[in-house]
């Protein structure tokens, strides 16, 4: 089984062995829209890991109530290709309370 993790360099998940090879780093685009630069990320690198499961931290920047995570796998979802990806479990990851996230 395949793991992929989408992160920002703000996780302890990159001490388990798993995602020590399997993880993208995700960095906020200062000169792109944020959109634009998800689906680039998609088709560049995670189409390439064919991962079985994707972990997406809930905080993908300093920004952590932007919860671009959620956007990042509303991406995921909705992305159009031959391949299974869109179908894949998606586990979000996070310190934030299950309120905060609701809110």
């Amino acid at each position: 089984m395949t793991y992929l993790l989408v992160h920002s360099n703000n996780t302890s998940l990159l001490e388990i062995e798993e995602f020590q090879s399997n993880n993208i780093l995700f960095s906020l685009p200062t000169e792109k829209d944020v959109d634009h630069y998800i689906s680039e990320l998609i088709t560049e690198q995670v189409e390439d890991y064919q991962p079985d499961v994707l972990f997406i931290k809930y905080a993908l920047g300093n920004d952590y109530l932007a919860f671009f995570g959620l956007r990042f796998a509303h991406h995921i979802r909705l992305y159009n290709t031959s391949n299974n990806l869109p179908n894949i479990p998606i586990v979000f990851v996070g310190e934030e309370s299950v309120a905060e996230i609701i809110r």
